[in-house]
């Protein structure tokens, strides 16, 4: 198999958990992050600098059908992910380093915002890309967050390439053609580190994401609740433990910038 590179602007993303399980806290904190995010987005350095930043609100879409419990993923914490992306570094950096947005994000501390957060920079590879909807059109995404399992001593390349394994036989198959619209992995990189720490941000542990997209929910399930793309998780599960501290739900996108 040939190992496809990440090629394109530079992204970052921010994986943000509720500080505890309760219904009240996530509920509040869902409500802080939007609050947040309608305050980050609207700042000239964020307007003038990037050319995305959405949001992902975790929901409870395939619950009834207990898509994810059957492959075998455990509940997944109250979770907001972030994604922006830049033409370039000096563009990123602007938007990231401008006094405005760090002052919110240390402000953010009031309702946990740094609390068990793992925010990086990522190199993205595109497994799939059939996107043809209207500029701005929200689909439907599933998130995987894997964390390497420390305990294996798996290095960080030996991981991507089991990942990028993984996927590579999850999107051969027929039905993974049939209902994914885009198929993207997020390789954790080390290009805003320091600004990530000047934020306050905890040291992101290893980590990749991988991020499917549907039209519709109807889709999503039907793609996850395959025979075939159960057994292709469930022998990644038995071949590097994907299972452990794993975050894994499906949430709605707000599409706050979109240049493109």
């Amino acid at each position: 198999m040939s190992t496809a590179e990440p090629t394109g602007p530079l992204c970052a993303i921010g994986i943000y958990r509720a500080p505890a399980s309760d219904p009240e806290t996530n509920n509040k904190f869902r409500s802080e992050m939007k609050k947040f995010m309608h305050d980050a987005h609207v700042l000239p350095a964020s307007k003038n600098n990037l050319l995305k930043l959405n949001v992902v609100y975790q929901n409870d879409e395939l619950q009834e059908s207990g898509a994810l419990s059957k492959l075998g993923f455990p509940p997944a914490p109250a979770t907001v992910v972030v994604t922006v992306e830049a033409k370039t570094k000096q563009d990123m950096l602007k938007c990231l380093e401008d006094s405005d947005l760090c002052n919110l994000v240390w402000n953010g501390a009031s309702f946990g915002l740094q609390d068990g957060a793992c925010v990086f920079s990522a190199d993205i590879v595109t497994k799939i890309d059939q996107y043809k909807s209207p500029k701005g059109h929200e689909t439907c995404h599933g998130l995987f967050v894997f964390k390497i399992p420390s305990e294996y001593h798996f290095t960080v390349g030996e991981y991507h390439k089991k990942i990028e394994d993984m996927v590579d036989k999850f999107i051969a198959l027929p039905i993974a053609q049939q209902h994914l619209v885009k198929h993207t992995i997020w390789l954790q990189n080390q290009e805003l580190d320091e600004v990530f720490r000047h934020w306050r941000m905890p040291d992101p542990e290893k980590t990749v994401v991988l991020m499917l997209e549907c039209d519709t929910w109807e889709s999503m399930n039907e793609l996850l609740t395959d025979d075939h793309i159960q057994r292709i998780i469930h022998e990644a599960n038995a071949d590097f433990k994907i299972h452990e501290d794993s975050n894994c739900f499906t949430g709605d996108v707000v599409n706050l910038l979109y240049e493109y």
